[in-house]
């Protein structure tokens, strides 16, 4: 039997081989994302209206985000219902997740159907999800609505309703995207290795102390992926905002990302709009920093 002829690269060649392979898909990724970037950045140092084309396009510098900053209303209302929205989805489901994910990593019978059951929402696009909750949450006929009268509890106006609107679109979110936490948290309870579980457990722990002292660690890294993913998913968040509520009633539920979407295509003032969006911008990016400056 022939003895298969290893092939040994250079040093250099090896070193650099990965980047290599990865080269056509940065160079892609520069190439579409890099001039957009310029261009929208550009943009947000302008002043122009689409419905007002005879004032022409002016270059204004800063006066953009100078303006946002300078209002009251920006901070008092939209970057506190951002973080409101942010702190409230990521928490709690990442709570959920967790608790879940920690009872399915455990050999219980019909544990798969389980498993299967809860990663359905996944699978629903976001505009089916915004309908059909905003059918549930109908004052009329809606099903949540109809299942409090039968309890005998009081019923109301959830997503017309000021004091009700943020937190009926923060439970829609929790319903959607608290399988994502699930998932990639249980990948990485099922990563764990047995070893010292097995030791612990035989040494007489508890399942609290086994949690705290091996699981937790061992999870640090992907927590803070999973936190990170889902914050930067959560400060994008649209399309329930403006199926369910289109940020009212008033402007109690205008997020970040709505405000800018409102003034681009409402007010079509474009320049302004595009600052607003740099600003979300910058926010996930220090979101992120945090977060991976955590993982290393």
């Amino acid at each position: 039997m022939k003895k298969q002829r290893r092939i040994h690269l250079p040093r250099v060649f090896s070193r650099y081989y990965p980047w290599l392979l990865l080269s056509p898909t940065v160079i892609i990724l520069l190439v579409l994302s890099i001039p957009l970037l310029i261009y929208s950045l550009y943009n947000s140092l302008l002043d122009y209206n689409f419905l007002h084309p005879e004032r022409g396009i002016h270059f204004i510098g800063l006066k953009n985000y100078a303006s946002i900053f300078s209002q009251p209303f920006f901070w008092y209302n939209t970057m506190y219902i951002t973080l409101i929205f942010l702190l409230a989805t990521v928490g709690i489901e990442f709570c959920l997740g967790f608790l879940l994910a920690y009872l399915a990593n455990r050999e219980i019978k019909g544990v798969n159907i389980f498993k299967l059951i809860l990663i359905t929402p996944l699978f629903v696009a976001p505009v089916s999800i915004g309908l059909i909750w905003k059918l549930m949450f109908n004052p009329s006929m809606g099903l949540i609505n109809y299942l409090l009268w039968e309890l005998r509890l009081p019923i109301c106006n959830w997503i017309s309703d000021a004091s009700t609107a943020l937190f009926s679109i923060v439970l829609v979110d929790i319903w959607q995207w608290t399988p994502f936490m699930f998932l990639i948290l249980l990948a990485g309870f099922t990563s764990v290795p047995r070893e010292p579980v097995e030791a612990a457990m035989i040494d007489g722990a508890s399942g609290w102390r086994i949690l705290r002292r091996i699981y937790i660690p061992y999870l640090k890294p992907i927590i803070l992926v999973a936190l990170l993913i889902r914050g930067m998913d959560a400060l994008r968040e649209f399309d329930k905002i403006y199926i369910l509520t289109e940020g009212g009633p008033g402007v109690v539920t205008e997020t970040l990302v709505y405000h800018a979407f409102r003034y681009a295509f409402r007010f079509f003032e474009m320049g302004y709009s595009t600052a607003i969006s740099y600003i979300a911008l910058i926010f996930v990016n220090i979101l992120a920093t945090i977060l991976l400056q955590r993982i290393k």
